[in-house]
């Protein structure tokens, strides 16, 4: 897909209808497309070219979306940063991606990269475009870089628990895959959905949000700083119809609402991603959004983002449920050690296949050569699928415990542990055992006011758990670790029980 067309075309289609609201501020389209102009020449001005890699690390701001559209407008290769990375997390990507220009905010030091990498910077004070006066580019337009489905578009670096850090590089085709997604799920009328951003656009949720907002005419709102309240508020005000979020986050959305207790009439749905979404807080969140539909999904960076969702109608019961395949030309399966698919009710390693697909992992050859069979992209994830095609993840292929023989599925024990009002958090890992091989760890963390002891819990899952499934060891912490998507850090966590500090 064009990226830059179809921007311009929702230009021309809506242009007064808002684009991007961020906290009090709005543009509408066709003052975005023209944003998007100035920018891209700016950027060809500092010679910038089709295949060239952009890097940029921005906030959530109306800049990171302009910054992006102005990349790909020229047939550059847009890549995010996350401007919390360390400057050793940052030169190892620079090392890996030799970016040829960096868009930074101004108020960001870069500790020197840019000298040491040869990179052209380009300021852009977060706020300033909203200032930035478009009277003297009344007439500028850059025409459109032709592109293929096959040319590189988006590059963005995965967390790794060791070693290199791992690019994923996305292709033209597979930006159309969340916008079909989105109709899939919402209908053909998707310029009346306001999307709310209460996740780092620096990661896959922002490429995919602007791709919707180009190719669909969706409208994105912006809270930043993130804050619960202040985003809850926003919602309200300016009607938000959904949102993706991860749980961490979408617990203190809803500590926020029980305390707020807003009306959010336009609320439409909510979209726990990222992980293994414990039933519980789904529940609480049916609770606390009252009309509220609160459906899981799942989807990857390698996979353009989200592939299979649980549809709206069958969101009340399909809440243990991560959904079924929501976008043609894209195939997703659970599949044997060989490669084979695998019948319903079977639990092997997801696999996906279609336009929806990573081109690889930049200079991993090796890697890619694991990670691909047969066309398939195997995602490490460990699932299955029911009769009706709706599928249920069991957690990470490395992850799965085997004690004495048996093989255990940490989700289902964390699963277990969530439904305890007294847990907040809860992680379970394996441990290396002498006599079984490995054992039981259950990392978890009381829920405000509540205390939590080792003989307390382990009754509770009598009820629920085989007896070689509930854990021997607790490790009762105040938080857990998570990565910078919201995720459980499982590899610090890991070296925590090496004695490590967290």
């Amino acid at each position: 897909m064009n990226i830059g067309a179809a921007l311009r075309k929702q230009a021309a289609i809506l242009g007064q209808k808002t684009a991007v609201t961020v906290n009090d501020a709005s543009v509408d389209f066709a003052t975005l497309n023209r944003l998007t102009d100035r920018f891209a020449l700016q950027l060809k001005n500092c010679g910038i070219e089709k295949g060239d890699i952009v890097a940029v690390t921005l906030p959530n701001s109306l800049e990171f979306v302009v910054a992006y559209f102005a990349v790909l407008r020229l047939g550059a290769v847009f890549m995010g940063l996350d401007p919390r990375q360390t400057q050793e997390e940052l030169r190892a990507i620079f090392m890996d991606a030799h970016p040829k220009a960096l868009v930074v905010d101004d108020r960001t030091r870069m500790k020197g990269l840019e000298e040491e990498f040869d990179v052209k910077v380009l300021p852009l004070a977060v706020g300033s475009a909203f200032l930035w006066p478009l009277d003297g580019h009344a007439s500028l337009r850059l025409e459109d870089v032709e592109t293929k489905e096959e040319d590189p578009a988006v590059l963005l670096y995965t967390s790794a628990s060791t070693g290199k850090p791992k690019g994923v590089l996305l292709p033209r085709r597979s930006l159309e895959v969340f916008p079909e997604f989105c109709e899939a799920l919402f209908g053909n009328h998707l310029s009346s959905q306001v999307f709310g951003v209460s996740i780092p656009m620096c990661h896959i949720g922002g490429p995919i949000y602007c791709n919707a907002l180009a190719a669909r005419g969706i409208s994105l709102v912006i809270v930043e700083p993130f804050r619960p309240d202040r985003f809850l508020l926003a919602v309200q005000k300016y009607g938000v119809t959904g949102f993706h979020s991860v749980p961490p986050i979408l617990m203190a959305l809803l500590q926020a609402q029980l305390k707020m207790r807003l009306d959010l009439k336009s609320l439409f749905w909510i979209a726990p991603m990222g992980m293994s979404v414990p039933v519980s807080l789904m529940e609480a969140l049916d609770q606390a959004f009252p009309g509220t539909h609160i459906f899981q999904g799942y989807g990857l960076t390698e996979t353009a983002g989200g592939i299979v969702f649980v549809p709206p109608a069958d969101a009340e019961f399909r809440k243990s449920s991560m959904g079924k395949i929501m976008v043609s030309g894209c195939t997703i399966e659970a599949q044997g050690p060989e490669g084979e698919s695998l019948p319903a009710g079977k639990v092997g390693e997801i696999a996906v296949a279609g336009k929806c697909l990573m081109l690889g992992y930049l200079n991993r050859p090796d890697l890619n050569k694991k990670v691909f069979r047969n066309g398939f992209f195997l995602t490490g994830d460990l699932g299955y699928q029911d009769e009706e095609g709706f599928f249920y993840h069991l957690g990470r292929k490395d992850d799965v415990i085997n004690v004495g023989g048996e093989k255990v599925y940490p989700s289902e024990i964390e699963q277990a542990l969530y439904s305890n009002p007294s847990v907040k958090e809860a992680c379970v890992l394996g441990v290396d055992d002498p006599k079984k091989g490995k054992s039981i760890k259950a990392f978890v963390c009381p829920a405000p006011g509540q205390t939590l002891e080792k003989r307390e819990l382990m009754n509770f899952l009598k009820d629920r758990l085989a007896s070689y499934k509930i854990p021997q060891e607790f490790v009762f912490l105040d938080a857990l670790p998570k990565t910078a998507v919201g995720k459980v850090a499982k590899d610090k966590l890991r070296k925590f029980v090496l004695g490590q500090t967290l």
